[in-house]
């Protein structure tokens, strides 16, 4: 290779590899707050200032993910293109990163046949990754920034780990590992299977032996394992924010429920990021009961580790990257009970590691069968990748077209799994703020058929009936919300605007009371009939 092919192969890559991503994700700017992005983003009023630092970053295990948010904030109030425009940024870094470390490590000395193309085959695991449409749930979707984000720290963690054993100067990059490290430990709590990454690799493609790593290494190790504590107490101190929806103290689903539910879970993921035809924005995974449910998957999955664990043992490169899988999805998908059982954005790290295997797997096969014809190798395999990255940047951009529209997204969701209670009060709100006030009625009942107890569809049904002027049934619909959730404040100031629509001022004035003191920015999602206003 001559000097000038190898100045292009070193950057040629990289540029190529973000034109691909900005094109991918072109559309993504016109997507919308959604779901979960109002309740931690729009009306939180914590991610609305950047002081006092306690009120920005205290009582949360996500401290770095919400001070992003806060500068969003500042910077350019709730137009959510500004925070489309930090999350691909990230996006982008991190497949950048990915990039690095392939490269060095098929540069390494367990390269092989691709040390010779190393840039052009780190181009193509970071692309492939990167413009797969699995990921839009943790690009697009704003709130999911804390994966990406997490992502990111990770990946940089793991990058300057390997710069510090090859750099003349490795106490930078160790500092530079352990911060990251620490960085993404108060990003997402999943960060914490991150420093086992960094040490499986360094034994495979490194030291030789987890021994020989911790002895050579023993001050990189001790500040990554140090990280551990910085995430151990923002667990405790965001204990009650974290109890919300995850952790063994979580009653509403058993770490057995979850246990026994996660091997199908999994194995969706992995038929996704094979084919990823039905991406599915919000599952509400049911817990698997049957023995089809469980027995199945449950065997799958144990020959799948089967085969990762002969490969660590006769084929440590590849055995790597399934445990880089199963080490990155293990804290979301294995004993830690969490509120929703299935959300694609997990798979963004998990996803690495398959697409790099997907790469060595297409190499070695071309490889195999093409073996003395370089020229027509490589043909072959930069029509095979054009395509595949075609169908994957295509699928991604009509994915975002998807999210854009949340009454196409969730009228896709509801068709993808009929039985989602929450899916469906989406969609009626969707309709709603759409004008479609008999389809939202309409989806809001089926979600209280699905599940009498729900409260949020019964506040948004009131929320409809308001404005068509059913003013005792929307008191009664609220009455039932608050009885059901007794914190949800909006319900009360909403309780208050109809208590008073219907000449009740006495009662209207002690839900209003009672709503202020549960939050003094509740929103109110009803609006006040002028006849009210004008009410002294």
């Amino acid at each position: 290779m001559t000097s000038r092919e190898g100045r292009r192969s070193g950057w040629m890559p990289a540029l190529m590899l973000v034109a691909l991503v900005l094109a991918a994700y072109r559309n993504s700017v016109a997507v919308p707050f959604l779901f979960d992005d109002y309740r931690k983003i729009v009306e939180e009023p914590a991610v609305h200032r950047l002081w006092p630092w306690s009120a920005v970053l205290g009582g949360t295990v996500r401290p770095v993910s919400r001070l992003t948010y806060a500068l969003n904030y500042v910077a350019g109030g709730l137009d959510p293109s500004g925070y489309h425009a930090v999350n691909l940024l990230v996006h982008l870094l991190a497949a950048l990163t990915l990039l690095g470390i392939v490269r060095r490590t098929a540069c390494g000395p367990r390269g092989g046949l691709l040390e010779s193309h190393a840039g052009w085959f780190g181009f193509a695991c970071a692309a492939l990754w990167a413009v797969h449409p699995l990921q839009t749930s943790a690009v697009t979707y704003l709130i999911q920034r804390d994966e990406s984000l997490m992502g990111l720290f990770a990946l940089v963690t793991l990058w300057a780990a390997i710069r510090s054993v090859t750099s003349p100067r490795p106490g930078r990059w160790t500092a530079m590992a352990a911060l990251a490290c620490t960085l993404g430990m108060a990003t997402k709590p999943v960060m914490a299977t991150v420093p086992l990454v960094v040490l499986c690799y360094d034994r495979v493609f490194l030291a030789g032996s987890f021994l020989t790593a911790l002895r050579m290494r023993s001050k990189l190790y001790g500040m990554l394992a140090a990280s551990w504590l910085v995430l151990a107490g923002l667990l405790w101190a965001g204990r009650d924010e974290y109890s919300y929806g995850a952790g063994f103290w979580f009653r509403e689903v058993s770490w057995w429920d979850y246990v026994r539910t996660q091997p199908g879970v999994i194995l969706q993921y992995l038929r996704l990021a094979v084919w990823p035809q039905g991406l599915t924005f919000d599952y509400q995974w049911p817990v698997a009961t049957t023995p089809a449910a469980v027995v199945l998957p449950t065997l799958a999955l144990t020959a799948l580790l089967a085969m990762m664990g002969w490969a660590w043992r006769h084929r440590p490169t590849l055995g790597f990257l399934g445990v880089w899988v199963g080490l990155t999805l293990a804290p979301s998908s294995s004993v830690i009970p969490i509120l929703d059982l299935a959300f694609e954005h997990r798979m963004y790290l998990p996803l690495a590691g398959l697409t790099i295997l997907a790469v060595v797997g297409a190499a070695g096969g071309l490889h195999r069968l093409l073996p003395a014809q370089e020229r027509l190798r490589r043909t072959a395999a930069r029509v095979l990748l054009a395509a595949v990255l075609g169908g994957l940047g295509t699928a991604t951009t009509l994915r975002n077209a998807v999210l854009a529209d949340p009454v196409t997204l969730w009228r896709q969701t509801v068709a993808q799994r009929p039985g989602n209670p929450r899916a469906h009060s989406n969609l009626g709100q969707a309709l709603a703020a759409r004008g479609d006030l008999i389809g939202a009625v309409r989806e809001f009942a089926i979600a209280l058929e699905l599940k009498p107890d729900y409260a949020d569809a019964r506040y948004n049904l009131a929320s409809v009936f308001g404005p068509l002027g059913l003013w005792p049934e929307t008191a009664v619909l609220l009455l039932q919300t608050i009885r059901l959730n007794p914190h949800h404040a909006a319900a009360y100031g909403n309780l208050a605007i109809a208590l008073g629509v219907l000449g009740r001022p006495d009662e209207a004035a002690l839900a209003l009371q009672r709503a202020r003191a549960r939050s003094p920015d509740a929103p109110e999602r009803l609006r006040l009939p002028e006849s009210f206003q004008q009410t002294p």
